[in-house]
This record gives C-alpha cells, sequence and structure tokens, in this order.
C-alpha cells in the first residue's frame, strides 16, 4: 500500500505482534473508497522535489520527522498535553527503531518515482543492494 494522505497504523490482535497500515477512507467524490490494509514494513516521509531520490534516514532524524506527522491523540479522548505528547514520543520511537525509515523526493514524473519505489521493494525483499546509490 502506498498512501500520501492519512493511514491509520495499528497492531490488530492477529497479527503476531506486526505494525499494520490502513487506509483511511476518502470522503469526496471518488466513486471508489478502498479502506485496506497492509503489513508495515518501512515508512517514506515524501517530499515533492525536482528529481527523484530514495535516501534511508538516520533514526533520529527519522524519529524527529516522523513524530511532527503524528495526528494528536486527543482525539480519541486524551486531554492532558503531557501524557499526549508522551504518547506522540513512544508511538514515534517504537516506529523508527522497528522499521527502516526513508525520504523519497519525487517529481510529478511517475516512472523514475515507482521505479524507485520498485526498487525499495526488492530491496526490503532482499533482492537488491541496500545502497541504492545508482538511482538518482
Amino acid at each position: 500500500m502506498f498512501n500520501d494522505e492519512t493511514v491509520i497504523v495499528a497492531r490488530p490482535k492477529t497479527s503476531n505482534g506486526s505494525l499494520w497500515a490502513q487506509g483511511v477512507p476518502i470522503i469526496g467524490g471518488y466513486e471508489q473508497r478502498l479502506n485496506e490494509a497492509a503489513p508495515l514494513v518501512y515508512i517514506l516521509l515524501i517530499k515533492q522535489s525536482s528529481r527523484t531520490k530514495l535516501r534511508r534516514l538516520p533514526r533520529l532524524e527519522a524519529y524527529m520527522r516522523f513524530m511532527r506527522q503524528v495526528i494528536n491523540p486527543a482525539y480519541f479522548g486524551q486531554t492532558d498535553m503531557r501524557i499526549l505528547f508522551s504518547q506522540i514520543a513512544d508511538f514515534s520511537d517504537e516506529i523508527t527503531r522497528t522499521l527502516p525509515c526513508y525520504e523519497l523526493e519525487f517529481t510529478l514524473d511517475k516512472e523514475p518515482l515507482w521505479a524507485t519505489i520498485g526498487d525499495l521493494e526488492r530491496v526490503n525483499m532482499g533482492e537488491l543492494d541496500n545502497s541504492l546509490k545508482g538511482r538518482k
């Protein structure tokens, strides 16, 4: 699953402790509103750019950037700011400790974008060298 909008990250009881991502249905004019779930195997922090480039983020950078992407859990009833910040920090720590995080710069040209995503998929399936240095 590749999603540039809001996703829900959960640990379903049937997942043996693994994290899953689930799309949030789009409300609007789309006829097909899929709400699919898939195992979460890496995080892409996306950024539109003049080139397509993938780079593995060091854990501290991934943690700081991911933490800013988390929606405030106050929507679920918690209002104590210390507890909220602690929950966001703990969640971000778990994600960046257990999953590889990448920055994906991309252009509106879909061909290099999907070629880069394909390379990343093969790396995560152990089929390519982790360097990905040849892809710019």
